[in-house]
């Protein structure tokens, strides 16, 4: 596999991608294909953004990772966060370079701080092994409730 940082022309390939981690998460809110490229248009193009991809030998995009950088609302310190991070089934373990390119690019733009997403319904107990062998601890647990 190959990684690269994806264009604003990847991101209509991208939504299929997108789609699927959407329904294989089973997070709550709804996903709309149309704000998700348009959405990711504006931040890619402000530069407070990334998404980056891994491709195979046929440059089929097959994991990404998608990654802001944003100055924390307490102290301004950069902070790089995680916005989504999934590879096809078909491609399983070919994340990890995405996830080594993330961190290089938050050093890059100055971030103190890095905060990876932990959905408590995919591989939970393999992600947290990760994190922590890979240095991160645990900070905070969201509960989220669909309003009406």
């Amino acid at each position: 596999m190959k990684t690269r940082d994806a264009t604003l022309e990847d991101l209509p390939a991208l939504v299929d991608l997108a789609t699927a981690f959407h329904e294989e998460s089973k997070v709550s809110l709804t996903f709309d294909r149309d704000s998700f490229c348009r959405n990711w248009e504006k931040l890619l193009s402000s530069g407070a953004a990334s998404i980056f991809v891994a491709e195979n030998a046929r440059q089929e995009v097959k994991a990404m990772l998608g990654a802001m950088v944003y100055p924390d609302i307490n102290s301004s310190d950069l902070v790089a966060t995680e916005m989504f991070w999934y590879s096809s089934k078909d491609a399983r373990g070919c994340g990890l370079p995405l996830f080594l390119v993330f961190e290089e690019w938050a050093k890059k733009r100055g971030a103190r701080h890095i905060i990876m997403v932990h959905l408590s319904n995919l591989m939970p107990d393999k992600l947290r092994r990760f994190y922590v062998k890979k240095g991160y601890a645990e900070a905070e647990t969201h509960y989220m409730k669909e309003l009406e």
